[in-house]
């Protein structure tokens, strides 16, 4: 288990996540949006709420990257997470 913080760009904010070493980097990407989601869905106006939906329909989870700051690397789907260079404390980026 190791704990990183990730920035979401489509949102603009940052997130602490606890990522299993073991788990396929589009599996944390998924669970990301999903957490991501439903944080920012439940804590928003009517008006924020209506802009989200419609990013929703054109931001699927299918199409983000995931990429590592300090190494400059952006990390396979395809692959679990401790083949990538990600260390604990690391800073992430979701784009």
């Amino acid at each position: 288990m190791i704990y990183v913080d990730i920035f979401v760009a489509g949102v603009g904010k940052w997130y602490e996540f606890r990522c299993e070493e073991t788990e396929i980097v589009k599996n944390i990407i998924k669970e990301i949006y999903h957490t991501v989601m439903n944080i920012e869905f439940t804590t928003c106006t009517k008006l924020e709420e209506k802009n989200l939906e419609r990013g929703k329909e054109r931001l699927k989870e299918e199409n983000l990257y995931l990429a590592c700051i300090e190494s400059k690397v952006m990390l396979n789907p395809n692959v679990r997470l401790e083949e990538c260079v990600v260390n604990n404390g690391n800073r992430l980026i979701l784009f």
